[in-house]
């Protein structure tokens, strides 16, 4: 009876010890599973975090513009309306974040870094700059490679004492229009139109009439979807010989006055030019002396 009592007993024991361990035992499925939902939480967790940080980065194009100090209050008060009425900007003094409803004072004489950021991912820039006449230097650069610049007529306009411009690290592969761009703005220095594509520019007319070009500013620039380049030259004040033998006039249908006045130049040679869609070319050189 006792060694029967006792082989039940083992029994019941080694029961209990198999279902406790049934019981402790994870299945392959739930053991495979657990760990591939903690890493798709984690990678939607990190996701998350990239697309709101991303969101957070606003971007915006800077102009960053040197002007003259003695003059600038009146300046700074038509950018600002231009700029607050319609673009969402934020103004940079000297390196301060500055807010355009606050009191402009300056007490020192001499050169001021104004520096802007519009926040626009597609900025026209028409009549930005026109007639701001303190304006001496302006760069135009973007913390962002997909924003764009679509139009740029009579930006700088009037800006007779403007010597400097750079553009850089913005496409403008959409500009249309770079109408009276530089129309009288006869203090040029330094222009890079080579940063600027200008492969869809249609509109090239008075460009830099009335402006002065020099050795450091060059031509060297698409037209080969220009349409229209009347008073592209009219009148401009360029003493160096004059390198057009890279422009592409196939599409051109107005060339009117494109080369009057240029009475400072010894040569120009227009040999590259064609003119099969040319419409209209009064007096294209009247006053040009060759």
């Amino acid at each position: 009876m006792d060694n029967e009592a006792f082989k039940d007993e083992v029994e019941i024991n080694e029961n209990m010890i198999g279902e406790k361990n049934g019981q402790n035992k994870i299945p392959l499925w739930a053991r495979i599973l657990i760990p591939c939902l903690i890493i798709l939480i984690i990678i939607i967790v990190i996701v998350i975090i990239l697309v709101n940080s991303k969101e957070s980065k606003k971007k915006y194009i800077s102009l960053k513009c040197i002007y003259d100090i003695q003059s600038i209050s009146e300046s700074i008060q038509l950018i600002s309306k231009e700029f607050s009425e319609n673009i969402e900007t934020t103004m940079i003094i000297n390196g301060t974040e500055r807010d355009f409803n606050q009191s402009l004072i300056f007490e020192e004489i001499g050169l001021t870094n104004i520096e802007f950021h519009l926040y626009e991912s597609k900025l026209n820039m028409n009549n930005l700059f026109k007639n701001i006449y303190t304006l001496i230097s302006i760069e135009i650069n973007s913390n962002d490679e997909d924003t764009q610049i679509i139009s740029m007529a009579s930006s700088f306009q009037g800006c007779t004492n403007l010597k400097d411009v750079k553009i850089s690290n913005i496409k403008t592969d959409q500009l249309k229009s770079m109408h009276k761009l530089f129309y009288n703005s006869n203090s040029l220095s330094s222009v890079n139109l080579g940063e600027i594509n200008t492969k869809n520019v249609e509109d090239m007319s008075y460009l830099f009439a009335f402006s002065q070009l020099n050795n450091n500013i060059s031509l060297k620039i698409d037209t080969s979807n220009t349409k229209n380049m009347s008073h592209m030259l009219y009148n401009a004040n360029i003493k160096s010989n004059l390198e057009l033998s890279n422009f592409d006039t196939k599409n051109v249908k107005d060339m009117s006055y494109m080369f009057y006045g240029l009475n400072e130049m010894e040569k120009l040679d227009l040999s590259a030019l064609t003119h099969r869609k040319l419409l209209i070319c009064p007096i294209c050189f009247i006053s040009v002396l060759l």
